[in-house]
């Protein structure tokens, strides 16, 4: 059978094009040697049957006027109209907002490909609007009817690349709705034309807070690569969270060497960009002459994402130092994909990341949305039961102290200490 690296050189010598792939990518699987130490003698754990645990989280408030409220700690990251269907995006559109009634109040990211008018105008849940290098949809209207604004430098899929959306996927409606040409693919810029510095962020973040008010939070987002110093810089521009995409995150569309070659692993990604907000903060404070009084120390708030998909993970996600996880690839699994990383074909056969009319007719919006629904609630329940097993009655409150590997290079990656020994592989932490 020919090697993967032969089936490329193949497919190169064959039309001279790179590869495309969508989907998400999960090479390593370091989740698996994560365990969370249960609570037993030292600290009792506590009954997820009988006892109440507090899920919720406030989002935002560093430096803006309003705070979001979140009753699961949980971004239904990035899925732009256009890389998946209509019917997909109001499915997602309808269960956030029935879960939101329903006392689970939680977040969407409309992508780079802009909003559509449901979302913008009849939702429940908190919306987040992304300002991407392509700037598709992007209006003063977008910004106001926002609940958060949220920067996006990068993607962990394809960090240092702009969005591709392939041709056969923009439709007449894709193109309106993006204001850009029909049959013709989509790249994004792989930078912000206006963006090309960390003093250009700042003046970005600033540009946003007085366009919106310094009502809205902002939120910056980096693929994860050189997660210390972009954390660094994303704490001096004032932005009120960061948000970190590890390489599992999933995509529409990107070159297969940029999938499977750019970027760092989520497990990775989160404790590294957590100890450096916290450095950078502290840095800051440090910074403050001491006779300007008493000065509040106002934390950068962490999310995290790439491949977070089910409870254990995002519970180890949280305990390695995310305030919050965004969760796409796991929406979609829902729904019925089946990760055949074929999304930038336009032919799903499950309707979701396709535009051919035929093809969504397939995906029953009400059916999908209670999938959707079901998966929430699935999660809330097993995130409640690692806690309280874990002895904690309050998400946020484990730690990496209650982690422990038997993979050494998830302890160098991390600083988990190790099963039996709580020995740390590599004490270098700066």
């Amino acid at each position: 059978m020919p090697s993967d690296a032969q089936k490329r050189v193949g497919q190169m010598a064959k039309d001279g094009s790179a590869a495309y792939r969508g989907g998400a990518t999960q090479k390593y699987d370091f989740w698996e040697d994560i365990s969370i130490l249960a609570a037993q003698v030292g600290m009792p754990p506590f009954d997820s049957y009988k006892e109440d645990f507090d899920i919720s989280l406030k989002l935002g408030g560093r430096y803006s006027k309003n705070i979001l409220s979140l009753n699961m700690p949980i971004v239904v990251a990035a899925m732009s109209y256009g890389a998946i269907s209509r019917t997909a995006k109001l499915a997602i559109h309808d269960a956030l907002n029935e879960l939101a009634i329903e006392g689970i109040k939680l977040a969407l990211n409309t992508g780079e490909g802009g909003a559509l008018p449901e979302e913008l105008n009849e939702h429940e849940y908190n919306l987040i609007v992304q300002y991407a290098s392509g700037r598709f949809g992007v209006n003063l209207d977008y910004l106001k009817k926002a609940d958060a604004i949220e920067i996006k430098l990068g993607q962990g899929a394809k960090v240092g690349l702009g969005g591709h959306l392939l041709e056969d996927k923009i439709t007449e409606d894709v193109a309106r709705q993006r204001q850009i040409p029909i049959g013709v693919s989509a790249f994004s810029p792989a930078r912000h034309m206006d963006i090309i510095g960390p003093e250009d962020l700042d003046a970005k973040v600033s540009e946003l807070r007085e366009i919106t008010d310094w009502e809205k939070p902002i939120l910056v987002k980096v693929g994860a690569s050189y997660v210390k110093n972009d954390a660094e810089i994303i704490t001096k521009s004032g932005a009120d969270a960061m948000v970190v995409d590890g390489s599992e995150g999933g995509t529409g569309a990107a070159p297969l060497v940029a999938a499977e070659h750019l970027g760092i692993n989520t497990v990775a990604a989160i404790p590294a960009a957590r100890r450096s907000l916290d450095i950078s903060i502290q840095n800051l404070y440090n910074a403050i002459p001491k006779n300007k009084g008493n000065v509040e120390l106002r934390d950068v708030q962490l999310i995290g994402s790439g491949g977070l998909w089910t409870s254990d993970r995002i519970v180890k996600a949280m305990a390695l130092g995310a305030d919050c996880v965004g969760i796409a690839s796991g929406i979609l699994i829902a729904m019925g994909c089946t990760q055949c990383q074929q999304c930038h074909e336009g032919r799903c056969v499950k309707g979701i990341a396709t535009q051919d009319q035929e093809l969504e007719k397939k995906l029953d919006r009400e059916e999908v949305k209670m999938k959707i629904k079901n998966y929430i609630y699935a999660l809330r329940d097993e995130i409640k039961k690692l806690n309280m097993a874990a002895g904690f009655y309050k998400i946020g409150d484990m730690t990496i102290e209650n982690l422990r590997t038997c993979n050494v290079n998830v302890s160098a990656m991390t600083g988990i200490k190790m099963q039996g020994s709580d020995v740390i592989i590599g004490l270098d932490r700066q």
